[in-house]
């Protein structure tokens, strides 16, 4: 029973062991985990991965550059950068769709994919014209789609479904540094947005939308400045995630067969031999005189008689007789002999 239980143990040991050994951390997705862009040129901008895409109802399909994101603008009417050269910011402008009430500016700017996870920061610089002029709105959204470029059209969002924060969400006239009730528009102003809600770490992009309603009365020109993608603000250098598993040695315990020495009782059948008395018939001729009353000499009769005679007819009987049958043949130890002839001298020794 021991013996049988150690080695049940021995393979739920082995098992957890190989279970423990065999088992690698899953690995997560290769994209990069830092991003910085001061957008100083746009070219450049574009070839590092970052995407356009005018999503505006109607859109305007002038062939002009200002029906889509691009290098700042830094003439007498327009704005500064944040930093770096004057131009050295990406722009928006309403005219990405059609002068008209019914008209919506929906004009996106799509960072390359990343490597998205809870805790993430997205930080920038942004203000407006519309001071002077309409105000402006920017959404700043997520997809965990991977590459994906959907941003459908409109009011809709397609792939970038999940909303980090809106500035001047109800398209209020005014400066308004922390973006509730109206757009940085009199200086630049710095936004932070971490990301929560995310099941695991996952590729994905993040995405600035320009979202005008009624380009008649709203809307004008914004900038977006120095931005910054990482687990602190503003820091951090753009590099890719490489992940190597690494197996990592776990002691595991062996279990190890000990014999020891048990003598065991084992019954076996000896059979023996049993006398057992069978009486057995043997005839036996006795003589008997009959007289007969003539002159005839008489005439001697033979009467068979048989006579039980015991013979001896073994029997076998089974008898149990223990034999100790051991796990192990234990040690044998010498035990010294006296000679036949000490114990004859011992014996007259004694008599005398």
């Amino acid at each position: 029973m021991a013996t049988r239980f150690r080695a049940s143990l021995l393979g739920i040991l082995l098992l957890v062991g190989i279970g423990l050994q065999g088992w690698v951390r899953p690995q997560a997705p290769n994209a990069p985990t830092v991003l910085n862009e001061n957008f100083d040129s746009f070219n450049d901008v574009l070839a590092d991965g970052w995407v356009i895409v005018n999503g505006s109802e109607p859109r305007n399909d002038d062939t002009s550059d200002h029906n889509r994101w691009k290098q700042g603008r830094s003439n007498g009417n327009d704005m500064d950068s944040h930093s770096g050269a004057n131009n050295s910011y990406a722009g928006s402008s309403w005219e990405a769709s059609t002068f008209g009430s019914n008209s919506i500016v929906s004009n996106w700017l799509l960072t390359p994919p990343l490597l998205l996870e809870n805790g993430k920061t997205v930080s920038f610089w942004t203000r407006s014209l519309g001071c002077s002029g309409g105000p402006d709105r920017l959404d700043i959204r997520y997809s965990t789609a991977g590459t994906s470029t959907n941003v459908a059209s409109g009011s809709n969002t397609g792939d970038f479904s999940n909303q980090l924060g809106r500035i001047n969400p109800d398209q209020e006239f005014g400066h308004d540094a922390d973006g509730s009730d109206g757009y940085p528009c009199s200086d630049w102003a710095q936004f932070s947005y971490t990301l929560s809600g995310i099941n695991q770490p996952t590729i994905g992009r993040i995405g600035f939308r320009h979202y005008i309603v009624n380009t008649a009365n709203r809307g004008l020109y914004i900038g977006i400045d120095d931005f910054s993608y990482s687990g602190d603000l503003g820091g951090g250098t753009p590099t890719p995630i490489t992940h190597t598993p690494t197996v990592t040695a776990t002691n595991t315990a062996t279990a190890t067969n000990t014999p020891t020495s048990t003598p065991t009782s084992t019954s076996t059948r000896t059979p023996t031999n049993t006398v057992t008395n069978t009486p057995t018939n043997t005839p036996t001729n006795t003589r008997t005189p009959t007289n007969t009353p003539t002159g005839t000499p008489p005439t001697p009769t033979f009467t068979h008689t048989p006579t039980r005679t015991p013979t001896n007819t073994p029997t076998n009987t089974p008898t149990r007789t223990p034999t100790n049958t051991p796990t192990r043949t234990p040690t044998a130890t010498s035990v010294p002999q006296i000679p036949v002839y000490k114990v004859f001298m011992c014996l007259i020794q004694n008599d005398a």
